[in-house]
């Protein structure tokens, strides 16, 4: 199931952000090598993800990817395309 309804999305990010917001990590940023130039925020969004993202106009900007509420809405988005491509929402973040 994709969660697209706008009052549904706007509930998840609420919801996240005040969760997100008492642990202190939206400004997470991988400190390990990575040729996509790592990987940013809660979330862990990946380098990969920029020009996609940027093309959707949910960042402007890697550094974007640092604001909680960008990052979260940004991870919805990805989850949602796995859960089109891949029939569930998590598969962008497996592994090879």
């Amino acid at each position: 199931m994709q969660l697209t309804a706008p009052k549904l999305i706007a509930g998840f990010i609420t919801a996240l952000w005040g969760f997100v917001s008492l642990l202190g990590a939206p400004n997470a940023l991988s400190e390990q090598p990575n040729p996509n130039g790592g990987s940013r925020g809660l979330l862990q969004i990946n380098g990969s993800w920029n020009k996609w993202l940027i093309g959707k106009g949910i960042i402007a900007k890697p550094k974007d990817l640092l604001q909680a509420q960008t990052n979260l809405l940004a991870g919805l988005e990805i989850y949602n395309y796995g859960v089109e491509r891949y029939g569930f929402g998590w598969g962008p973040w497996g592994t090879k």
